[in-house]
């Protein structure tokens, strides 16, 4: 492999100022707002809650709602829980309950320096085969995938809007600019609402 950082500059962060108009806060923010309370916090603290945990929901939801917004005027993404890496980080596979927070402090450390070194880690990863990545990703979160399909799929009352979910999810859709995610789950949550209930 041959990589080259030697031209990726160090870039401090900048205040970025929002420009607000309709069709923003429509075609993005509302989506992207579903999007992470649906893939992120739903499934982080669903993890949790499985794994017997009982995390304080409104306060993590208010936190990451503050967090995002300051995230935001640096043009950086939401400051949320990670679904994913909630759901790795309280799995068995992360040791014995009372000792699996330092999963989540060594992921932390780990993160942070990866931001911290970004400027030049990310172009080495950039010359990586898509499909190496692609593997490694996949196979960290087969035991979550799994978990999961069983999870949605264990209440029989509930069969019809977790497959419709699923399947619209997989199927990339994208109607009036909102992606599949969102639309999985308005169906999901209307099915199981009307039909299901």
């Amino acid at each position: 492999l041959a990589f080259d950082t030697g031209n990726t500059p160090f870039i401090l962060p900048k205040i970025l100022f929002p420009e607000f108009n309709p069709v923003s806060i429509l075609g993005v923010s509302v989506p992207l707002a579903l999007l992470i309370l649906s893939n992120d916090a739903a499934v982080g603290l669903g993890a949790l809650e499985q794994k017997e945990y009982r995390p304080p929901v409104n306060k993590i939801i208010t936190l990451s709602g503050l967090f995002s917004m300051i995230t935001s005027f640096f043009g950086g993404q939401s400051a949320n829980v990670a679904g994913m890496m909630s759901a790795i980080c309280s799995s068995d596979e992360a040791g014995p309950k009372e000792k699996r927070y330092m999963a989540s402090v060594v992921s932390g450390v780990i993160v942070l320096l990866f931001g911290i070194f970004a400027w030049k880690l990310v172009p080495v990863i950039q010359v990586l085969p898509k499909a190496f990545i692609a593997i490694l990703v996949g196979f960290s979160l087969l035991g979550v995938f799994s978990n999961n399909l069983q999870l949605g799929f264990s209440n029989p009352k509930m069969k019809l809007s977790a497959a419709l979910s699923f399947v619209i999810a997989l199927s990339n859709i994208s109607i009036f600019n909102v992606g599949a995610p969102v639309w999985s789950l308005l169906v999901g949550t209307l099915v199981a609402r009307t039909i299901e209930r």
